[in-house]
């Protein structure tokens, strides 16, 4: 997703606007690890940057719980 969102846009300023996850709060995934790993390493972007982006790109059903279930050893560094 991160890929084709790049092939169209120059800039990360709308990608929580243009792409969602949809994560479920009950079970662990490795969602929120990945596109952290992939906005830092893949796209040079810092850690408030890409937390902020992947806060923000959850899908409107998942409740904010779950990105901080998901994640909650790295929310705080």
């Amino acid at each position: 997703m991160v890929r084709r969102y790049k092939e169209t846009h120059s800039t990360f300023d709308v990608f929580a606007d243009k792409v969602a996850f949809q994560m479920n709060d009950t079970h662990p995934t490795i969602a929120v690890a990945e596109l952290m790993r992939v906005l830092m390493d893949e796209c040079q972007l810092g850690w408030t940057r890409a937390w902020e982006l992947t806060t923000k790109a959850r899908s409107p059903l998942a409740p904010p719980s779950a990105v901080r279930k998901c994640c909650s050893c790295c929310a705080g560094a």
